[in-house]
């Protein structure tokens, strides 16, 4: 253990800091080996299992390089370890992290030709099962040893004032459904949904001060990471002004079955936390059990539990009158839970497998059994839905890795904001930036359509538009626009008269000179507005319907004078034609409204008229239950 502690003292005392560590009141060698001997001692538990069929074990030199690591990986999940002050309440981990760990720790502890050996000898899915039971141990191991594991990002979302008051709230809640439920057949549904139990329906006959601590506990675990859950459909919470009604948040299907996924990983890491590991058969005595799988692997009922406790959150919300708040786009990316598929493909998936599961429940409760090409063409189904949702999702990277990022944008237009929110993963929406000199030219762009058929389109206009301004080192907005749509045209033949064809693009094309202050527009059915002396100006774009060659001689580069603190807003149309608003039945946003809202925003930051303007389309949408229709993108900068 000496040569362990040598070749890893330094990155251990980055991970758990001497002040933490004095807390506990444990130094820093006694850390290392009380972990260590923790590991060796659950990996020769593990593979004593007999129903993971283990064929192979890690040697004590491989235990100890898992320590030495640890630290490194931790830095790689952006997760932190801090003394337990109170209840323990480590963050939740993502099964897209575990995996991530579990490559982690494979590619650190084998070389190529180790592994390829492994895959011969059908040997890695034992290894990466090893790996697994071994990282998912460690936040008990760290609970043991007096520490609890976080996420710095997600410290400003939940605090324990909202989790007491969130536990609150659950507790009354559930009494008054006990106390509602007063035949036999309703204690049931939810005894058998685990949300009360009969050894638990005392507990809510009492208040929450006179409850005992472990159940307390209990309630504020749960009520801890609610917070977590809103994250992964792109909410957090606020509490709102003594004068403010606090909307009812309407969850969908699909909103549902998302924060069920992430209740269902809250809970597995909660048992973990408390010393269970996964058997094939429940046994409490042993502290095994049957549901510490994925998601997706859960039975209907099993999943139904968790949609039941997800159900109750916009409840709970209203209770202690805290409001729903959507995130900005970039936050939301970042959030590494399952996160809300509003792609058409993951619709596709989940309505497929809900289809499948009423059908088995149906035949189930005939005394029928489902033909078994029946079965298979469904699981084929839901499966090809899991590959295209792959495809989506791949392709949303490699969409992303060609826009200009959100720190080079800053970097060319400081005091500015992006709202780029495509509606299915991958936009046919586009920005562009790129600095010459003293001048900077930026692009707002509106492909046809959006999704696949939108983004590949991007992907061509784009290319276009970075040859003409990179390349060709044309920076006059008309300029621009004359050089790029010909060619967008001919591409689509549209100048040789398929009418069948009527994809392009439109845009905003504006060169900012930042020592003079001169802004030079021109533009295809995208205006641009800008706020100066008080009021709301636009710069009138040129109609662009059938073909670009009818207009070219038209296209003019607009050029004005902004002052210290005008703003500039370009945008594709997606904004203005989102649904929703108190009419059920749902309208557009529309312009006049848009106008009206960046009128009403202009004393704020660049920072803040960005999550305004964020905040009304999704509290608009959410007032009329609607999807999002459309792309949007909205770039604001502030001379």
């Amino acid at each position: 253990m000496n040569n362990l502690f040598v070749n890893t003292a330094q990155e251990w005392d980055t991970l758990i800091s001497q002040h933490e560590r004095a807390i506990i009141g444990i130094d820093l060698k006694d850390t290392i080996d009380n972990f260590t001997n923790l590991l060796l001692l659950h990996h020769n538990e593990i593979i004593k299992e007999p129903f993971f069929g283990l064929k192979i074990k890690f040697r004590d030199k491989e235990i100890q390089k898992i320590v030495q690591l640890t630290p490194e990986l931790f830095k790689l999940l952006n997760l932190s370890v801090r003394s337990i002050d109170g209840e323990c309440h480590t963050c939740i981990t993502s099964d897209e992290e575990v995996l991530i760990a579990v490559k982690f720790i494979l590619g650190n502890l084998f070389n190529d030709i180790e592994i390829d050996e492994f895959e011969e000898n059908d040997e890695v899915i034992s290894y990466t099962q090893l790996c697994r039971e071994i990282f998912n141990s460690i936040p008990f191991f760290f609970k043991q040893l007096g520490f609890e594991i976080y996420k710095s990002t997600e410290q400003s979302f939940i605090n324990d004032k909202i989790a007491e008051k969130l536990a609150r709230a659950i507790h009354s809640r559930y009494k008054k459904l006990m106390m509602d439920f007063q035949n036999t057949e309703s204690k049931k549904i939810y005894s058998d949904l685990y949300v009360v139990t009969d050894k638990s329906q005392q507990y809510f006959t009492v208040e929450f001060d006179q409850l005992p601590d472990s159940i307390k506990s209990s309630n504020i675990d749960n009520a801890y990471h609610i917070p977590t859950k809103l994250l992964s459909i792109g909410y957090e919470i606020r509490e709102c002004k003594s004068d403010e009604v606090v909307p009812l948040l309407y969850l969908s299907e699909t909103d549902v079955e998302t924060m069920a996924m992430v209740e269902h990983i809250r809970w597995s890491w909660e048992k973990r936390l408390n010393g269970y590991s996964y058997a094939p058969i429940r046994n409490d005595n042993l502290k095994k059990h049957n549901c510490l799988v994925p998601y997706d692997e859960l039975t209907e009922v099993e999943k139904e539990k968790d949609r039941v406790l997800v159900r109750l959150i916009p409840l709970l919300l209203q209770d202690i009158g805290y409001l729903p708040v959507a995130l900005s786009p970039n936050l939301a990316a970042s959030i590494k839970y399952p996160q809300r598929a509003n792609a058409k493909i993951h619709h596709v998936k989940h309505n497929a497998e809900k289809l499948f599961n009423n059908i088995k429940d149906l035949a189930k409760s005939n005394g029928l059994e489902l033909p078994q090409n029946l079965v298979d063409s469904f699981q084929q189904l839901i499966q090809d839905s899991k590959d295209v949702g792959a495809g989506f999702t791949s392709a949303g990277t490699i969409q992303r890795t060609y826009l200009p990022s959100t720190l080079y944008f800053r970097e060319c237009l400081p005091d500015s904001f992006l709202l780029f929110k495509p509606k299915d993963i991958v936009s046919g929406d586009f920005y562009f930036v790129s600095r010459k000199d003293d001048a900077i030219v930026y692009i707002t762009a509106d492909c046809t359509g959006h999704g696949i058929q939108g983004a590949m389109l991007t992907a061509i206009c784009y290319n276009y538009i970075d040859q003409a301004v990179n390349d060709k080192k044309i920076i006059e907005p008309a300029a621009i626009i004359t050089n790029v749509m010909p060619r967008v045209e001919h591409l689509m033949r549209r100048s040789e008269g398929n009418i069948e064809n009527k994809s392009g693009m439109e845009l905003a094309v504006c060169k900012l000179n930042t020592n003079t202050g001169v802004l030079d527009y021109a533009g295809l059915n995208r205006p641009l507005y800008y706020y100066s002396n008080g009021q709301l100006n636009e710069l009138v774009a040129a109609k662009y319907r059938e073909s670009f060659e009818v207009i070219a001689q038209s296209i003019q580069t607009q050029s004005i004078q902004l002052n210290h603190s005008d703003t500039i807003y370009t945008f594709s149309d997606g904004f203005a034609d989102q649904f929703g608003g108190p009419d059920l039945t749902g309208e557009r946003f529309k312009t006049k409204r848009f106008k009206e809202l960046l009128s009403k925003i202009q004393d704020q930051s660049m920072t803040m008229q960005k999550e305004s303007l964020n905040q009304a389309i999704e509290q608009w949408r959410q007032q009329a239950n609607q999807e999002q229709t459309d792309d949007i993108i909205v770039i604001g900068v502030k001379i």
